[in-house]
C-alpha cells in the first residue's frame, strides 16, 4: 500500500465516523487545521513522554523497557494518521511528490555532510 492508498483509506476511516475533513467548507477547514495541528502536538506530546519514560528506565537499569518500547510505535502511527490527515485532507498535499521534492532539497542542503 502506498500513501496514497493510505491517505484514501484514512478519508474512508472519517469518512464512515463523520470525520472527514476534505468536503469542508474553507471556515470548517480552518477549524479543523486547528484541531488537527493541536492533536497532532498532543501524540508528539504522548510520544516525547514515552521517550522521556524510556530515558530514565534505561539511564537506571541499562535496559530499554519492552512496554514503553512499543508504546512508540503506537504513538508513531498516531502522529503519522494526523500528518496524512493534514496533508491530504485539509493542505489537499501530494504527499509522494512533495516528499521527494523536499528530499532533493535537502540533498542539496546537507551535502557537506555527505559520509565519503
Amino acid at each position: 500500500m502506498d500513501i496514497k492508498e493510505i491517505a484514501k483509506f484514512q478519508k474512508g476511516f472519517d469518512e464512515k465516523h463523520g470525520w472527514n475533513w476534505s468536503k469542508s467548507s474553507q471556515e470548517e477547514k480552518i477549524k479543523h487545521l486547528q484541531y488537527g495541528t493541536i492533536a497532532l502536538a498532543g501524540e508528539v506530546g504522548e510520544f516525547a513522554n514515552t521517550v522521556k519514560k524510556i530515558l530514565r528506565e534505561f539511564n537506571f537499569s541499562k535496559k530499554i523497557p519492552k512496554k514503553e518500547y512499543e508504546k512508540l510505535k503506537e504513538e508513531v502511527i498516531d502522529i503519522f494518521i494526523y500528518t496524512i490527515k493534514l496533508a491530504d485532507q485539509i493542505l489537499e498535499v501530494d504527499v509522494e511528490k512533495e516528499y521527494f521534492k523536499k528530499m532533493k532539497m535537502n540533498e542539496k542542503r546537507f551535502e557537506k555532510f555527505k559520509k565519503k
